[in-house]
């Protein structure tokens, strides 16, 4: 009987896990943008991206291991 009430237990816990990620899952944003027609708008969003700060920073350590 105790092994009956476990798997009980455990299926309303995936469950419960599965509905919650459902719910995540549908309120998320899915669109996909598609590639800006004039390849100087990519550039310029390239650039205005790199100039953040933190960007190169953060990238820097990928980049290296990639050249690598």
């Amino acid at each position: 009987m105790q092994a009956f009430i476990s798997f009980g237990v455990n299926q309303i816990k995936w469950l419960k896990a599965y509905n919650t990620l459902q719910r995540q899952e549908n309120n998320l944003d899915l669109w996909v943008r598609a590639e800006p027609r004039n390849p100087v708008q990519l550039w310029k969003a390239h650039r205005n991206l790199i100039k953040t700060l933190g960007v190169i920073e953060t990238l820097r350590p990928m980049h290296e291991a990639l050249i690598r």
